[in-house]
């Protein structure tokens, strides 16, 4: 009997280390059909993959990264695809604020950089120029971002922004008041892009949501003020904008 319960409790972790090394088991597909089994030890998406098969690292280049098919991954988190990143924006908002904005489109501008930690956490800073009616806004805002699949071609990532909008008046002056000061406020913007990944740089388009604060400060003089703007009789008045917008943007990045 004794002898019967230590092969049942052998077997038994027998079966268990086999299923736990087949979980962990990392798989690299080439196009020739071709593959490694084993644990990735570091991957950085179009420049090398390390692999410990059977005892040995196996490094693949860049000449050969090409020709992989199929990287898996058993843990999300272990994606390392860490380092700095620096990306160029085009964006064009659309949609409304209230009754002092209309439904136009306006165009904006934003260089960004930042580190990536891991698959599903990078940071950075960024800055940029934003056009509005009336009122421009330099933006500084930092940046929470991450990708959602690992994937060496095409990468689904989000992205979160938060920071503060710096107002800058037009060249041409507010259609009343005499004296007018433009200013900014929090800016907040998240959403959803595609990476495509080149030899060395990539290409990102994105669609989100963005908020922008701003307010405009009219003075007038006290003699001279226009009741039907300042109908209180005050010889200011301020008119508070928010910015809800869509946002659509077009990137480059290295």
């Amino acid at each position: 009997m004794r002898t019967v319960i230590r092969i049942i409790v052998l077997s038994f972790f027998v079966f268990d280390a086999g299923a736990q090394e087949n979980k962990t088991k990392d798989i690299i597909t080439f196009n020739d059909g071709s593959e490694y089994r084993g644990n990735i030890q570091a991957f950085k998406q179009g420049e090398y993959v390390k692999i410990m098969v059977g005892g040995n690292l196996v490094s693949i280049d860049k000449t050969e990264y090409n020709n992989i098919k199929k990287i898996g991954f058993d843990k999300l988190d272990f994606y390392e695809n860490r380092g700095f990143w620096k990306e160029l924006q085009l964006g064009l908002s659309v949609g409304q604020s209230n009754s002092y904005s209309n439904d136009e489109s306006y165009p904006s501008v934003n260089v960004a950089g930042g580190y990536q930690f891991s698959q599903l956490t990078g940071v950075g800073l960024g800055s940029g120029y934003q056009q509005f009616s009336q009122i421009n806004i330099v933006p500084i805002y930092g940046i929470l971002q991450g990708d959602l699949i690992n994937d060496n071609r095409v990468t689904p990532y989000y992205y979160a922004n938060l920071g503060y909008g710096i107002g800058i008046k037009q060249k041409n002056d507010f259609s009343f008041g005499d004296s007018n000061k433009a200013r900014g406020g929090l800016l907040f913007g998240s959403g959803l892009g595609i990476r495509f990944n080149l030899k060395n740089a990539f290409l990102t388009t994105s669609m989100g949501y963005k908020l922008q604060k701003s307010n405009i400060k009219r003075e007038f003089e006290p003699v001279f003020f226009d009741t039907r703007f300042a109908p209180s009789g005050d010889e200011s008045i301020t008119e508070r904008r928010t910015y809800n917008r869509v946002e659509i943007e077009i990137g480059i990045g290295f």
